[in-house]
């Protein structure tokens, strides 16, 4: 009997081993190996989760020294899963799915290949759109390391030929760092470039709601003693940089010392997409909206929930001075390839010298409603309502509502919502009273005031006599009609000869709503259409696959806002 479980036992123990190495050898052949998507010269004009405005880069630029039409490979072995075609955000954009299922992504790509084009040519007559986004199996477009899959362009929201590349979790949960993940390897003996450093003090009222005022700014160092309230925080301009490139890139850890205290210790590592949500916190927004750059700050406000992951230390990551002492104040910034750059400065408590200032702030602030930033709260007014959802705010604010006088807005009243440097995490819910005729009730839209003292259109949907929106930021705003039509001027003459050019385009422009939709027809028939809106420029490729040689030919453009208003022309050409 014991001869028989010995033997039981040998043979699961051989089947556990057996087991193990298959699993072994699984994982082993499920691990990726990525290699550069480009066979030029590696230069980054951007990196991994650098500051961009209002959420951190996704991945790395590629450079592609000002032109477009390099190939592109795929970094490694796989499918392309995902195909997209749109005016805005990468433009032409692969994504290519891996066996241990992270995926790749390429944007703002020239053209893909041809057997691509063809299928994604062949979804766009069927759906007569140039916008598509389209998925494949994984026998439709199988690729091998190193398989050309497009070229170099700039298309979408590019503003120079580059190639945004991307390596994503197999959850989808976030990016990964193409170059931890081993993409490619960068040259870089540069330090952090620090452009400006301020000294923000930060003083609280009686019901902790904070308010802050720039005490001191350096663009280099300090030789005297910096005088400081209590308490205070850094707001810090600082860059990369790498050999071989020009470009203002992101830095992987910030940390600050008072005396040997580590105060505030942010560490990039590799962020996840909701992260995102914490974005304004971790910079100083109100430094952002006066157009003072993405300055990381070191003040945590208890909402931000990206910089309390990365084990922050001491009081909120404040500056806190609890005697009239001297101390030494440290500031370290390192890049991702260890390069570290650092300040070193004296500084003191003065109270008497910010006791006039924290009275000025809290009482210029003391108005407006009390907001806990994890409370709801709704306000109303005749003519108004706002209300926060809990976690709308990353720390308790006071907000003010009040209308006020503005040219051209016939709708509405008018109404100052808000501190504009205020941050908000999410969005907050408004409704505005309308006072319009019925037959304006589909061209209304909600219209924020810029600081140029131009409307911007911000969505919104009217029910009944009132306009509903949610709004991600405090301003002035009001509701306005868009009765308008958008712009289009040929770059052709009426009744031109373009038998010796490749396409025929226009210039076309929105106002207020924006460019919504757009067709394009040839003798009566749809015709594929591109745009780029960052150049706002629509063209046709005069192809003679779709369009007949040596003809007179009648082009239509149609072209929508976002209130669905249509402008519509008419050009006879030769091609």
């Amino acid at each position: 009997m014991r001869k028989q479980k010995l033997q039981v036992n040998v043979v699961l123990l051989l089947l556990m081993g057996f087991s193990t190495i298959f699993r072994l050898q699984a994982a082993t052949a499920d691990t990726v190996i990525y290699q550069s998507p480009l066979k030029i010269p590696i230069s980054l004009s951007g990196n991994y989760a650098e500051l961009r405005g209002g959420r951190f880069h996704a991945g790395i630029d590629f450079r592609a020294y000002g032109k477009v039409g390099d190939p592109i490979y795929a970094a490694a072995e796989g499918y392309i899963a995902r195909v997209t075609v749109g005016s805005s955000g990468y433009g032409n954009g692969i994504y290519v799915t891996h066996s241990d299922g992270t995926q790749t992504v390429y944007g703002h790509l020239s053209r893909f290949t041809d057997a691509v084009v063809a299928r994604v040519r062949e979804e766009q007559y069927k759906k007569e759109r140039f916008s598509v986004d389209l998925s494949f199996g994984i026998d439709e477009f199988p690729v091998a390391a190193g398989t050309l899959i497009g070229y170099v362009g700039n298309s979408g929201s590019s503003g120079a030929p580059h190639l945004h590349f991307e390596v994503r979790r197999p959850d989808q949960s976030g990016p990964l760092n193409p170059l931890r993940a081993g993409v490619v390897t960068v040259k870089d003996s540069k330090a952090p470039e620090i452009n400006h450093i301020r000294f923000v003090g930060y003083f609280e009222d009686s019901s902790g709601v904070a308010y802050t005022q720039e005490v001191a700014s350096f663009r280099y160092g300090a030789s005297g003693v910096i005088q400081l309230p209590e308490y205070s925080y850094l707001s810090i301009d600082a860059v990369d940089r790498q050999d071989g490139t020009p470009a203002k890139l992101g830095i992987e850890h910030y940390q600050v010392w008072v005396d040997d205290s580590l105060i505030y210790n942010y560490k990039v590592g590799e962020y996840l997409y909701h992260e995102n949500k914490s974005y304004h916190a971790l910079i100083d927004y109100a430094a952002k909206q006066r157009g003072q750059g993405n300055c990381v700050k070191t003040w945590i406000e208890p909402g931000n929930e990206f910089v309390f992951r990365r084990a922050s230390m001491g009081e909120n990551g404040l500056i806190h001075l609890e005697d009239d002492c001297e101390h030494q104040l440290r500031l370290l910034l390192t890049d991702e390839h260890g390069n570290a750059t650092e300040r070193k400065f004296r500084i003191k408590r003065n109270l008497n010298k910010y006791e006039v200032c924290q009275r000025d702030l809290t009482e210029r602030g003391d108005r407006g409603a009390w907001t806990a930033w994890f409370l709801p709260r709704w306000e109303s007014r005749p003519g108004l309502q706002l209300g926060f959802l809990p976690g709308t705010f990353y720390r308790n604010v006071r907000v003010q509502v009040e209308e006020v006088k503005a040219t051209g807005v016939e709708y509405s009243s008018v109404w100052k919502i808000g501190d504009p440097e205020i941050a908000l995490k999410r969005s907050a819910h408004l409704r505005i009273q309308v006072q319009a005729p019925d037959s304006l009730a589909s061209k209304l839209v909600l219209g924020r005031l810029s600081d140029k003292g131009k409307w911007v259109a911000c969505g919104g949907k009217l029910i009944g006599d009132t306009l509903v929106a949610s709004i991600g930021s405090f301003g002035t705003y009001a509701v306005l009609a868009d009765t308008q039509a958008p712009m289009i001027k040929a770059r052709f003459k009426q009744g031109a000869d373009l038998r010796r050019k490749s396409q025929c385009a226009w210039t076309i422009k929105d106002e207020l709503t924006g460019i919504w939709d757009w067709t394009v027809k040839i003798d009566g028939k749809w015709v594929i259409a591109q745009f780029d809106a960052k150049n706002h420029k629509l063209w046709v490729e005069l192809d003679p696959e779709v369009v007949e040689r040596g003809k007179r030919h009648v082009v239509e453009v149609f072209v929508w806002d976002g209130r669905q208003n249509l402008a519509h022309q008419q050009y006879d050409i030769i091609w």
